[in-house]
């Protein structure tokens, strides 16, 4: 008996949860992670309050859990349409893309279940090109790969190579507007593209879904987010606010205390483009509340609380934010 309880708790340590049967707010994406060694916390069975002071802690100090575990398979029986590429990532033609056009939006997603990231696309309404890139472990699995210099402009090639060979996308299409979204560990990977200048350039918008973490400044607890950490989205917001790029941030209240949450990350943010948050009480996407704003040009930022699975909520509900990136939309956005 002892032997097969052992087994089923490695199985369960293993795995993570399973999505089979679980609503749009139910679901979780895959955990997250921190750089430059941070690393979010495993999944606490008990609510752990956010500990950041002043208007970045949420009101009424709303209990949020820590980053949920993986989910990577679909519901039974569904058929999300998605396109196998080579180097592991998927791709599929969101919102009904005329397969004519000749410029052509491209988001690329980085950590989430590919269902989700496909209801959410969906919610958007986006008529986009959606590449969907996941890797089992934590932030560096991401950053490592995308800082090599020519990773991305070959995820962006092969996937237009498959969508052509499949008549999906014209012989001479070409993107218009690149964008990036992540979910939780997936900011290495947008950290690294936007260290490389050629990409910068490229990418036009961003969503960080609660996807933002750092080390301390010179490594002492709460003495704000390590600036080398925050270089490449300081200069992005502060492209943003002038109107050259957009940076879309949402995040939870979660502290992990050894490294810099989301939160104060958002600050640190908030504060280089010289803003100032306010505390509002907003209904956000489903069991959401919005509960500080601030945001200027297109550079925008939501502190948002939630009943339970704060941090997953914002890859179940990514919708509410995917539709103000600079891509075209098939029409009203679902609330």
């Amino acid at each position: 008996m002892f032997r097969y309880v052992l087994i089923v708790m490695l199985m369960i340590a293993g795995w993570g949860t399973g999505a089979g049967c679980r609503t749009a707010g139910q679901e979780t994406g895959t955990a997250p992670s921190a750089r430059p060694q941070p690393e979010s916390p495993r999944p606490s069975s008990s609510p752990e309050k956010a500990a950041a002071p002043g208007v970045t802690t949420a009101p009424g100090a709303t209990p949020t859990t820590g980053p949920a575990p993986s989910v990577t398979t679909a519901p039974a029986g569904a058929d999300l349409g998605v396109l196998p590429l080579p180097s592991g990532a998927v791709v599929y033609v969101a919102g009904g893309l005329d397969p004519a056009a000749r410029e052509v939006d491209v988001l690329v997603h980085f950590h989430g279940a590919p269902h989700i990231v496909v209801r959410e696309v969906g919610l958007a309404r986006l008529q986009a090109v959606v590449i969907i890139v996941n890797y089992k472990g934590l932030s560096a699995t991401y950053e490592k790969p995308y800082s090599e210099p020519e990773r991305f402009a070959s995820l962006l090639a092969e996937a237009r190579d498959e969508l052509r060979t499949r008549g999906r996308l014209a012989s001479d299409a070409r993107w218009r507007h690149v964008c990036l979204s992540s979910f939780s560990a997936g900011y290495g990977a947008v950290r690294a593209l936007l260290l490389q200048s050629k990409y910068y350039e490229q990418i036009d918008g961003v969503y960080l879904a609660d996807s933002l973490y750092a080390g301390w400044k010179d490594d002492v607890p709460y003495s704000g987010a390590n600036p080398t950490n925050m270089a490449p989205f300081r200069r992005l917001a502060s492209d943003a606010v002038a109107g050259r790029k957009t940076l879309l941030v949402s995040h939870s209240y979660y502290d992990p205390q050894k490294y810099a949450g989301t939160h104060v990350t958002a600050d640190d943010l908030v504060t280089h483009v010289g803003l100032a948050r306010r505390a509002v009480d907003e209904a956000g996407p489903a069991d959401m509340r919005i509960a500080s704003r601030a945001e200027a040009g297109q550079f925008s930022v939501w502190g948002c609380t939630a009943p339970a699975e704060a941090h997953g909520r914002h890859l179940q509900n990514m919708h509410y934010w995917l539709a103000r990136l600079p891509i075209s939309t098939s029409g009203a956005t679902a609330p």
